[in-house]
């Protein structure tokens, strides 16, 4: 499943927030296959750095890359045409309130200008795989927290994108609909998508390490100046495991 194709990666990456650093010389790797988690503590970037990978904030200092180019050279269609080959999966679900399950899942088909009998084979698809199929014409305030996530996940997978990126999926959900999210993530992944997690959250990290190959990735706070007022911090140190343990059959 892995290889050694790089399909994403940052060189320098900087962001700084009202002159306080967020990121700072980031580089990171993304190979095809590569299921990363990618951790480090609330509200200090992680948003930042799913807006910069996905094309939809530009980088101060450094450069995102998909493959060997450069997003930031992208012409408006072509940077179009990449943020479709991504999945997101967004810790508020940006979900279509008006809309109904089965209409949120196929939206980006329609946009995308699938025809119908396309459409409709990829959503009995995905809502088989992911086992929501008798969900189909409920409305989302109807559905629970973890049955939401579900309908996101099966939004960003039914276009069978290059990339997934998730941005604290387990955000305000409680253990078993996290548990039920993090077992989205690893099905995915052995579904062949090439997976990002970005997440606070160290009983996920802890879950899925144990049920999969891994690669987690912690981004951690280098002290630079102390005052009497505030403290001074920026990126300065990543931290890339490989972590190989596979649950027992």
């Amino acid at each position: 499943m892995h290889s050694t194709e790089t399909i994403l990666s940052t060189h320098n990456l900087t962001w700084s927030y009202d002159d306080t650093p967020l990121l700072n010389w980031l580089n990171l790797e993304i190979n095809k296959g590569d299921f990363v988690i990618i951790q480090w503590a609330s509200g200090s970037g992680k948003t930042t750095l799913m807006k910069l990978l996905t094309g939809n904030l530009p980088a101060q200092t450094g450069q995102v890359f998909r493959g060997r180019e450069d997003i930031s050279r992208f012409s408006d269609n072509e940077l179009q045409a990449y943020k479709k080959q991504l999945g997101l999966v967004f810790q508020n679900n940006n979900l279509l309130s008006s809309k109904n399950v089965a209409d949120n899942i196929t939206y980006p088909l329609w946009l995308m200008g699938h025809d119908f009998d396309s459409i409709d084979s990829a959503y009995r698809n995905i809502v088989s795989q992911l086992w929501i199929a008798h969900l189909w014409g409920k409305m989302l305030h109807h559905l629970s927290g973890g049955e939401k996530q579900k309908v996101s996940f099966a939004r960003a997978m039914i276009k069978k994108p290059t990339l997934m990126i998730a941005d604290e999926p387990t955000w305000n959900l409680d253990r078993t609909s996290s548990k039920l999210t993090a077992d989205l993530m690893i099905s995915a992944h052995k579904l062949g998508h090439t997976m990002i997690v970005i997440t606070h959250d160290l009983m996920l990290t802890k879950y899925i390490t144990e049920q999969s190959q891994v690669r987690f990735i912690t981004l951690e706070w280098t002290q630079l100046e102390r005052t009497k007022k505030a403290s001074s911090y920026t990126r300065g140190s990543l931290i890339d495991h490989t972590i190989t343990r596979k649950k027992s059959a």
